[in-house]
């Protein structure tokens, strides 16, 4: 028994999307599905097929296919991306959900329309941002005393370094946001590789046309402060995620 895989959904206005010539989930090809004046990306799949095995590869074959499948799309025009495993039992189905969250699916398009998504996480050097940050501490091997002045130094080093971290980061992302259409700092680990820390991460939505320049605004600034040895790495462009639960 066939269902159907929904990728996403696309105006229906757009013949380009009638030509996708990507491979889908499985191999699949991609279908256009038109129902309440928008069109859905589908592939058919089995209905009885799993979507949350344990095999690793397969998994990653699949969800190298979906996001394959949403950058065709996304290359074209705007595009409300489904949620990885969203399979349908009938076209009937899909049709009805697509009627009864047709509203919600065109402002969706018609809000992102225009704009693209980017990652940024920004290290610095975290043996360089202690040691400019830090005076030097004067260790005194003589006695107890001396050990515990030390280890009460380099507590309230830790801390310094870490309230200057999170400073910078809220001036990073305040400096940022200002070149994009929305912009949110997200929770993160501080570990990265080796010396590097990660000291900010975030989501900036902007204009397709803007990257260059959101590109050069964040090379400015950590070129403004060369001492902590910043870096930073954009990953996209992106559909725009609907985090205000627009997504499908």
């Amino acid at each position: 028994m066939s269902a159907r895989y929904v990728y996403a959904i696309v105006p229906a206005s757009f013949p380009e999307f009638d030509a996708i010539d990507a491979a889908g989930v499985d191999d699949m090809p991609v279908d256009v599905f038109r129902a309440a004046g928008l069109s859905a990306l589908v592939s058919v799949v089995n209905a009885d097929e799993t979507w949350d095995e344990n095999d690793v590869d397969r998994i990653e074959a699949r969800l190298r296919a979906h996001q394959r499948i949403i950058d065709r799309a996304f290359s074209v025009g705007p595009v409300v991306p489904t949620r990885f495993g969203t399979v349908l039992p009938s076209t009937d189905v899909l049709a009805d959900w697509m009627a009864r969250e047709g509203d919600r699916l065109r402002g969706g398009l018609a809000r992102t329309d225009g704009l693209e998504e980017w990652t940024l996480t920004v290290t610095w050097d975290a043996s360089e941002a202690y040691a400019t940050l830090v005076p030097p501490l004067a260790v005194d091997a003589m006695g107890g005393a001396g050990y515990l002045r030390a280890r009460a130094a380099e507590r309230d080093a830790a801390e310094t370094v870490s309230r200057r971290r999170d400073e910078l980061a809220r001036e990073l992302h305040q400096r940022f946001a200002v070149a994009a259409r929305l912009a949110e700092q997200q929770p993160h680990s501080f570990v990265a590789d080796g010396e590097a820390e990660v000291v900010l991460h975030g989501r900036y939505v902007i204009e397709r046309d803007g990257s260059a320049r959101f590109a050069d605004a964040v090379a400015t600034a950590l070129d403004e402060r060369p001492e902590l040895r910043l870096r930073a790495e954009l990953s996209g462009p992106w559909p725009v995620s609907l985090v205000d639960g627009d997504g499908a």
